[in-house]
């Protein structure tokens, strides 16, 4: 494993400022902190589920904010602001059912997670979840009848967590919409300035790895979400006829898959390699001669069964596009050129 090349100077700029813009961000929270205000009656408090950068190359998963105070009788609405998915589970000290399980006919969505269950409202003591939230705009609203302080995750990504703290009905708030609102804008500026940083870090990676490396997707894990990369980089990897190129998912969380010339109608189909696929203790490889050949690698993430890497040697001169299975609407696509044999 080589050693990650840390981002150079090019990108001391992009940082300046973006803190300068989280700067004047803050800055304008901090009087309304000092807000309370007594409501007349049950109060529809909002939150948002998810960002990402417009071309949806960076995804940041968070909730924003991931800690709200209200009081009894009051709704939080979360709203979706992502191209990923995401769930609202409150597991009221249940373990967390799996996303993703072993059905008759392979990898399936687990009911348990993609349903929601609970109601509308929500006392502390019955599983709560919102069901798969994937369309952007999205929104799941819950009404808190209980006074607690009530922590909440995502059953897609794991490390994303966040809580509702229910006052007694009446009790001052410590802060505004307002404030929640700008904390939120703040937090959402800084994570796609990590997922910057992240996307030229993997970039730097296959570089100095020398011609046909590619790293397959980059991410982090933090103290309450992750960020990922769904990019292929460099997106165009040229190589000449006999020469490999290899995909490294540098992700903690993200599976992702490299695949040529098919589209699965359930993308979950997408886990296993194809046939002609060689398994190897770093990942899979395998060889194409043609254009049209169909080749998927499986999902590679870690821990994942098929590893972390997938090589493919490419024997002829050809112009070969290929996807991730399981992010390509998100844009996450790439090409080999290979050019003729020295």
């Amino acid at each position: 494993m080589c050693q990650e090349i840390p981002v150079k100077n090019a990108f001391s700029l992009m940082r300046w400022r973006l803190m300068a813009v989280v700067a004047i961000l803050l800055a304008a929270v901090g009087p309304l902190s000092a807000l309370s205000a007594e409501a007349a009656g049950p109060v529809t408090w909002n939150a948002t589920v998810g960002y990402s950068s417009r071309d949806q190359a960076i995804q940041s998963n968070f909730y924003f904010p991931n800690n709200i105070t209200i009081d009894k009788g009051d709704r939080v609405t979360w709203s979706l602001k992502s191209g990923e998915f995401f769930t609202i589970t409150f597991l009221t000290g249940t373990p967390p059912p799996p996303f993703v399980i072993n059905g008759p006919n392979g990898p399936e969505l687990n009911p348990a997670a993609l349903d929601p269950a609970g109601g509308s409202s929500y006392n502390g003591t019955v599983f709560t979840n919102s069901g798969l939230i994937a369309a952007p705009g999205q929104t799941y609203t819950l009404t808190f009848n209980s006074v607690g302080t009530y922590n909440y995750n995502c059953l897609v990504h794991t490390p994303m967590t966040g809580s509702v703290k229910v006052q007694p009905a009446g009790t001052p708030y410590p802060h505004s919409q307002t404030y929640y609102n700008a904390q939120a804008t703040a937090a959402e500026v800084a994570s796609i300035g990590q997922g910057y940083a992240l996307e030229a870090l993997g970039l730097a990676n296959a570089l100095s790895l020398g011609v046909g490396h590619v790293t397959a997707g980059i991410g982090k894990f933090y103290s309450m979400g992750s960020i990922g990369v769904v990019r292929f980089l460099p997106q165009v990897a040229v190589v000449r006829a006999n020469q490999t190129v290899t995909w490294n998912n540098r992700d903690p969380e993200f599976p992702h898959t490299i695949t040529f010339n098919l589209d699965f109608p359930n993308p979950l189909a997408s886990f296993f390699p194809s046939k002609s696929v060689i398994e190897g203790p770093n990942g899979g490889s395998a060889t194409m001669s043609s254009t049209s050949q169909p080749l998927n690698s499986g999902v590679i993430v870690k821990n994942g069964p098929f590893g972390t890497q997938f090589s493919v040697e490419f024997t002829t001169p050809s112009t070969n596009a290929y996807h991730c299975e399981l992010h390509d609407q998100l844009g996450m696509t790439g090409v080999v050129v290979v050019l003729p044999g020295s």
